[in-house]
């Protein structure tokens, strides 16, 4: 499966939980293709000290159940 049919999935399955993490190449081409992730890119989700347990659980349960299908 191409990388793009998981990502805008992803970011649409988790964007209906209220988790914002954008799919892309966020302008760092070279880092992306250094990681196998071509022109492409990932998901960007981003984890602060001012996040939560709770917020940090959630965005967890969300990837797990995305990828459990």
């Amino acid at each position: 499966m191409r990388l793009l049919e998981i990502l805008i999935p992803a970011y649409r399955f988790l964007a209906t939980r209220n988790i914002n993490a954008p799919a892309g190449n966020f302008y760092a081409l070279e880092p992306s293709r250094h990681l196998g992730l071509g022109d492409v890119g990932g998901l960007r989700i981003g984890l602060a000290p001012y996040n939560t347990i709770g917020e940090a659980d959630r965005l967890l349960a969300a990837l797990g159940e995305f990828v459990a299908g």
